[in-house]
């Protein structure tokens, strides 16, 4: 289980998994050695010895052949790289994903004690696959080799690993430890739980064949290293090796340790509240034509990032419930704002913040637009947390509060305050003297007080903390502290318990915190929002291993039903709403038709399934012509049906005769194709379309002169019986394309007028781009109407969107709920 060096070939070679290398090309990647100083062979040769007495490397006959070069270690010991780059650079990358770092702190609140396990020279532990051998090839002075190990440098081998890990953790992932790469962590409790957790794991470990570098590993710790930041009890702080670098470097004196500087700094930007605005004259100096100049500015800007690193504020979890303020302002070096609410004890508190610089063109903006442009930045870093509620906007500038009534606005601000259609706020001017806390994020004045206020807690501290607050909990806490038990207070002894001054529900598999009424949207955002937005019953499943609350299922659905990523992003894995509804049988002296036209204008009687076609020389007519016809719903090709069948026939057909002739020439074909229609038997009534038109068959002009006038009287058919068949026909088989249709689809939700719906989102911009990641809705919309066979017409909600409306079919249709029905809910419960 422990080990530190490799002593034989299968001593630590897991058989979970194989690194595997796909090239692009089959171009074998040639390098000839680099030059290496007497003394470097030396240690190259000492150190492939090594490497070839373990088995993870031997030597090699491939084609392939990488450069190496010496590195030093931390310690300053040499290290031997091979120069996979131009490897790497005909890979094909894996797009296997690495954890999220902020998923992993999020989730380490509440636990006392900590346990940091590592790997082994990690990635010598994965082997290579046969075929993969040898592309690792690489040339030294002295020789030629390959790895039979997983080596470092290679594009793939991060993501290698930790699929290897997350196959070899399993179900103990996120329950027992996380793990990054190499790096395991296991958050216990109590140090008894997290000696149970380290066993577990190291079980696991065993039966991978996994073994852990002593040295490199620490065991309930109250406070740890962990991914660059400072673990404890009290919470996440940025790492003291890190920030000690950034206290204690030297000011730079050189474009290059600018660079230096602001990559280190920029790693702990979420701890500074207004860091674009405090680099901005650091970053200034990056410029080409910026002359190199040290002065008391750049040397402010330094020592304030040091400062604002060691006394960061941090973070209230947003209540939708609480009244909730974003503050804004701008200036010519950058923008900023602030998302506030106010709390029980009616003081406001910060929930984020957000800031960035200017680009070249902004800066020449006018203040008004800068303060819009402000404004719309804000909103959109805060969207999540903003749409669907009603909030205060907070500004400096006067004129914004205009802008929402005024008819001539220049169209940038137009833009923008179009987009801003999508919130509902109310706009409060503020003096620029009260609005100093969002004046630090656009400029750098030193940071307010008031904000410094705010204290972190950890997950257990504030369900504590609200447990105390909520009054039916307080009162079940003191029935259980009475220990008085008594026929009246039976059922609270049986149901609820309190171990370490919580107060815990009885349950069939153990014993379950109790959220307060306040707390459910902060469990349900823990839940839902920060692990994947997962769909209800994974949700309560989660939930439900930790916490337990009245209505539970009710409160949970309504709240997965209003996320607004899962609204816009998530399509419906239900069957889709909504039957078929054929078209009805019209009467004689009656005609139903369908119309279809772009190019050709196409008209297919529904009675006789004959087609009419003409070329369009002008494909505005389709557009003009909407008045005069009903028109379908968006998106929805079976609402016009037979004319997107044939369309197809009509397509090939066309094709086949054009025969590789110039496009412009499709169109001296299109009668022909409409004759052969129409003239050729209709599968569905047995018969030709003609026939059941005109009472006779059609016949071509050869058979017109070969045949007799007294054969066309024998052909003449009689037409009642004839449509009266074609109409048996054609209900039958209507019959069965409805049952056929009906047994994949479910019931349609009835919609009301009024209503808030999202729309499927069909106008995806033609950039080339994938589509997976992108909004699958749109909205909120509102219906203005219900229409016959499952449609309704839609129109955007904000009066600048307003247009004529839309008819959408209902399987294109989501509910939009609201945070105001979850509170609804949570109040009646």
């Amino acid at each position: 289980m422990w080990g530190n060096n490799p002593q034989t070939k299968d001593e630590i070679v897991t058989a979970t998994t194989s690194m595997v290398i796909k090239c692009l090309t089959e171009k074998p990647v040639v390098y000839t050695p680099y030059r290496l100083s007497l003394a470097e062979r030396k240690v190259v040769k000492q150190i492939t010895t090594e490497l070839l007495q373990n088995g993870i490397i031997r030597e090699s006959r491939s084609p392939y052949a990488s450069p190496i070069l010496l590195v030093k270690k931390k310690d300053g010991t040499p290290r031997l790289c091979v120069d996979f780059r131009a490897l790497n650079q005909i890979t094909k990358k894996e797009r296997y994903p690495l954890p999220l770092i902020e998923d992993h702190l999020d989730r380490l609140g509440g636990y006392s004690f900590f346990t940091t396990l590592d790997l082994s020279s990690g990635f010598y532990q994965v082997p290579m696959s046969d075929e993969s051998i040898e592309k690792t090839a690489f040339v030294t002075p002295d020789g030629h080799f390959e790895f039979t190990r997983m080596p470092f440098g290679l594009a793939n081998a991060p993501a290698v690993f930790q699929r290897l890990m997350n196959a070899v953790l399993g179900d103990l992932r996120f329950e027992v430890a996380l793990v990054y790469v190499d790096d395991i962590i296991i958050p216990s409790k109590t140090v008894r739980e997290g000696l149970e957790k380290l066993k577990v794991i190291l079980e696991r470990l065993r039966e991978h064949d996994l073994t852990l570098k002593l040295s490199k590993c620490s065991f309930l710790q109250s406070s740890i290293e962990y991914l660059g930041r400072e673990i404890s009890s009290s919470g996440v702080r940025p790492g003291s090796n890190k920030t000690k670098a950034i206290l204690d470097m030297p000011p730079p004196r050189s474009i290059k340790q600018v660079r230096q500087f602001l990559g280190l700094a920029g790693y702990f930007r979420k701890f500074v509240q207004n860091f674009a605005s405090i680099t901005q004259p650091l970053t200034k100096l990056l410029k080409s034509n910026c002359p190199w100049q040290w002065d008391d500015e750049q040397q402010n800007a330094v020592d304030q990032i040091k400062r604002a690193l060691v006394t960061r504020p941090v973070l209230m979890i947003f209540d939708p419930t609480l009244p909730t303020e974003v503050h804004t302002d701008a200036s010519k070096v950058g923008l900023g704002g602030v998302l506030l609410q106010v709390d029980t004890e009616h003081k406001k508190r910060a929930v984020a913040y957000y800031s960035r610089q200017n680009s070249a063109l902004e800066q020449r903006y006018h203040s008004y637009e800068l303060e819009t442009l402000a404004v719309l930045e804000s909103l959109r870093h805060f969207r999540v947390y903003l749409v669907g509620i009603k909030f205060k906007l907070v500004t400096d500038c006067s004129a914004i509060r205009s802008t929402a009534v005024k008819k001539d606005i220049i169209p940038r601000v137009g833009r923008w305050w179009m987009e801003l259609q999508d919130y509902n706020f109310d706009i409060e001017y503020r003096p620029g003297s009260r609005m100093s806390h969002v004046d630090c994020l656009s400029r750098n004045p030193p940071v307010v007080k008031s904000i410094n206020n705010v204290i972190n807690i950890t997950e257990a501290d504030w369900l504590q903390a609200a447990q105390l607050q909520d009054e039916e909990l307080l009162r079940i806490r003191g029935m259980l502290e009475s220990k008085k038990c008594d026929p009246s207070t039976k059922s609270y002894f049986e149901h609820y318990t309190l171990r370490d001054g919580k107060l815990h529900r009885k349950v069939d598999n153990g014993c379950k915190w109790v959220v307060p009424r306040a707390n459910r949207w902060q469990i349900c955002k823990l839940c839902h929002d920060d692990i994947g937005h997962f769909g209800l019953e994974k949700t309560l499943a989660k939930i439900k291993e930790n916490y337990w609350f009245a209505g539970m299922r009710q409160f949970v659905k309504k709240y997965v039903e209003a996320c607004l990523n899962c609204l816009y992003y998530k399509a419906p894995t239900a069957r889709k709403p909504g039957l078929l509804h054929p078209i009805q049988k019209v009467e004689e002296k009656e005609h139903s038709i369908a119309r279809n036209c772009r190019r050709i204008h196409e008209i297919h009687d529904y009675r006789t399934c004959t087609k009419h076609k003409s070329k369009i020389s002008n494909p505005g007519l389709g557009r003009r012509n909407k008045h005069f016809w009903s028109p379908r719903a968006v998106a929805t090709p079976r609402a016009n049906g037979q004319c997107e069948r044939f369309n197809r026939t009509i397509l090939s057909s066309l094709a086949a005769m054009n025969g590789g002739c110039e496009d412009t020439k499709w169109d001296t074909h299109v009668k022909a194709v409409q004759r052969g229609l129409n003239g050729t038997i209709h599968k569905t009534l047995g018969t030709t379309p003609a026939e059941v038109l005109f009472g006779c068959k059609p016949r071509s002009v050869a058979e017109s002169i070969l045949l007799s006038e007294l054969q066309e009287e024998l052909d003449r058919t009689d037409l009642t019986t004839l449509r009266k068949q074609v109409e048996d026909r054609v209900a039958t088989d209507q019959a069965v394309q409805k049952t056929r249709f009906d047994a994949r689809r479910g019931k349609a939700r009835d919609y009301q007028t009024g209503d808030l719906v999202t729309v499927v989102k069909t106008d995806f911009p033609a950039t080339g781009e994938s589509r997976k990641l992108l909004p699958k809705f749109k909205g909120p919309y509102r219906i203005t109407a219900k229409l016959p066979n499952d449609r309704y017409a839609v129109s955007r909600v904000s009066e600048k969107y307003r247009r004529c409306p839309t008819v959408v079919s209902v399987d294109k249709l989501k509910p939009w709920i609201t945070m105001k029905d979850l509170v609804s809910i949570a109040i009646a419960q």
